[in-house]
Parts: structure tokens; sequence; C-alpha cells
């Protein structure tokens, strides 16, 4: 009895360590908009691919409620990679945030919204 107690413990305390998160939101740029909706783990990236343009998403939770995204914005070209945007940002859990991002010289702007929920 007390193994199996010892081991529900354990997986609990596992589970806890690797946290789920589920994003929900859109990425716009240059007047086009993609859907995200993807569930992933801290400090796993995710990739969505818009066209001309490649988005990196990457969640790192911190020891307050809050959560920091990294992102970074890639133009393809070819078999050419141009870095257009990169930054971090700090999320609140179950809000929508709209992050504006500047483009380098001759890229455009992109706005991402994106909704945090932990699962």
């Amino acid at each position: 009895m007390l193994k199996i107690i010892l081991g529900l413990v354990l997986f609990f305390n596992v589970n806890s360590l690797f946290a789920c998160w589920k994003i929900e939101g859109s990425f716009s740029v240059d007047g086009e908009t993609w859907r995200i909706h993807h569930k992933f783990e801290d400090n796993k990236d995710f990739f969505l691919t818009a066209h001309e343009f490649i988005l990196s998403l990457s969640l790192l939770k911190k020891e307050d409620k809050n959560v920091r995204l990294s992102y970074k914005i890639k133009h393809k070209k070819g078999t050419k990679l141009s870095l257009v945007s990169e930054g971090e940002e700090e999320l609140t859990e179950e809000k929508n945030q709209d992050i504006y991002i500047k483009g380098d010289k001759g890229y455009p702007h992109s706005i991402i919204t994106v909704k945090l929920r932990n699962i």
C-alpha cells in the first residue's frame, strides 16, 4: 500500500515539472492572418509556417504566475532564411494579449495575439 501511495505522489510531482500549455490566437503579417492553436511543453519550440514567414515560439514558466514567451520571425526566400524580428514578452495566463512586432528594415510589421492556458 505504501508503494502505491509513494508511486502516485512521485507520478504527480513529475507531471508538474513538465507543464503543458495550450496557446490559442493568431499570427498576422503583411495583411494575412494565420490561426495558432497548439499544445506544447516548457522549453520546447513551436514552429508555424506562414507562406514566406516562419514563426518560432517557446515558453518558459517563471516563478510567479507569469510566463515568458520567446519569439523569432524569419523570412524564407528560396533556400535563404533572414531574421525579421526576435524578442521576449511576459504573458499572463487566461488573458488575451497582443504583441506588436516591428520588422527589420525592408520587412513588414507583425502582430501575435495569444491566450495562454495551463493544462
